[in-house]
Protein backbone atom coordinates (compact mmCIF):
# COMPACT_ATOMS: atom_id res chain seq x y z
CA UNK A 1 0.00 0.00 0.00
CA UNK A 2 2.70 2.42 0.63
CA UNK A 3 4.71 1.74 -2.37
CA UNK A 4 1.52 2.49 -4.23
CA UNK A 5 0.77 5.82 -2.54
CA UNK A 6 4.31 6.58 -3.22
CA UNK A 7 4.27 5.82 -7.18
CA UNK A 8 0.87 7.74 -7.29
CA UNK A 9 2.76 11.10 -5.49
CA UNK A 10 5.39 10.54 -7.82
CA UNK A 11 3.45 10.61 -11.02
CA UNK A 12 1.48 13.83 -10.00
CA UNK A 13 4.25 15.67 -8.91
CA UNK A 14 5.66 14.83 -12.13
CA UNK A 15 2.47 15.52 -13.72
CA UNK A 16 2.56 18.92 -12.05
CA UNK A 17 6.15 20.01 -13.12
CA UNK A 18 5.74 19.08 -16.71
CA UNK A 19 2.14 21.17 -16.99
CA UNK A 20 4.69 24.19 -15.03
CA UNK A 21 7.35 23.74 -17.78
CA UNK A 22 4.94 24.14 -20.10
CA UNK A 23 3.19 27.00 -19.21
CA UNK A 24 6.55 29.18 -18.76
CA UNK A 25 7.31 27.96 -22.32
CA UNK A 26 4.28 29.21 -23.84
CA UNK A 27 4.59 32.30 -21.69
CA UNK A 28 8.14 32.82 -23.24
CA UNK A 29 6.79 31.86 -26.87
CA UNK A 30 4.44 34.82 -27.14
CA UNK A 31 5.53 38.04 -27.91
CA UNK A 32 5.24 40.82 -25.25
CA UNK A 33 2.57 43.50 -26.03
CA UNK A 34 2.10 46.91 -24.04
CA UNK A 35 -0.82 47.08 -22.09
CA UNK A 36 -3.41 48.89 -24.16
CA UNK A 37 -5.08 50.31 -20.79
CA UNK A 38 -4.01 51.74 -17.70
CA UNK A 39 -1.77 49.39 -15.82
CA UNK A 40 -2.78 48.68 -12.51
CA UNK A 41 0.31 47.07 -11.47
CA UNK A 42 3.94 47.86 -12.85
CA UNK A 43 4.46 47.00 -16.42
CA UNK A 44 7.56 45.41 -17.30
CA UNK A 45 7.21 45.93 -21.24
CA UNK A 46 6.16 49.53 -21.41
CA UNK A 47 8.05 50.48 -18.27
CA UNK A 48 8.21 52.99 -15.93
CA UNK A 49 10.86 51.74 -14.51
CA UNK A 50 12.81 54.91 -15.42
CA UNK A 51 12.76 57.97 -13.10
CA UNK A 52 11.08 59.50 -15.87
CA UNK A 53 7.88 58.00 -14.96
CA UNK A 54 7.08 59.77 -12.34
CA UNK A 55 7.39 63.50 -14.02
CA UNK A 56 4.41 62.65 -15.92
CA UNK A 57 1.31 64.08 -14.46
CA UNK A 58 -0.91 60.74 -15.70
CA UNK A 59 0.89 57.84 -15.63
CA UNK A 60 -0.98 55.86 -17.86
CA UNK A 61 -0.02 58.27 -20.49
CA UNK A 62 3.59 57.27 -20.10
CA UNK A 63 2.50 53.29 -20.76
CA UNK A 64 1.11 54.63 -23.78
CA UNK A 65 3.68 57.18 -25.01
CA UNK A 66 6.17 53.99 -24.77
CA UNK A 67 3.72 51.39 -26.30
CA UNK A 68 2.32 53.83 -29.13
CA UNK A 69 5.11 56.01 -30.43
CA UNK A 70 7.51 54.89 -33.28
CA UNK A 71 10.57 56.30 -31.21
CA UNK A 72 12.82 54.35 -29.18
CA UNK A 73 12.23 55.51 -26.14
CA UNK A 74 15.32 53.76 -24.46
CA UNK A 75 17.11 55.97 -26.16
CA UNK A 76 15.36 59.35 -26.20
CA UNK A 77 14.04 58.77 -23.17
CA UNK A 78 15.41 61.46 -20.54
CA UNK A 79 14.54 64.33 -24.12
CA UNK A 80 11.08 62.89 -23.72
CA UNK A 81 11.21 63.10 -19.86
CA UNK A 82 12.10 66.85 -20.38
CA UNK A 83 9.85 67.62 -23.05
CA UNK A 84 6.65 66.10 -20.94
CA UNK A 85 7.83 67.90 -18.15
CA UNK A 86 7.29 71.05 -19.95
CA UNK A 87 3.93 69.93 -21.56
CA UNK A 88 5.32 70.82 -25.29
CA UNK A 89 5.23 67.11 -26.72
CA UNK A 90 2.22 66.29 -28.78
CA UNK A 91 1.45 62.98 -27.56
CA UNK A 92 1.73 64.19 -24.24
CA UNK A 93 -2.03 65.55 -24.37
CA UNK A 94 -3.45 61.93 -25.96
CA UNK A 95 -4.93 61.49 -22.17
Amino acid sequence: MSNKITIVSTFCFLLVLTIATLTAAQTEAEPKKCNEDCPTTRDLVCGYDSNCYARFDNKCLYDRLKCTTKHNLETVDMSLCDLAERKTHPAYRLC
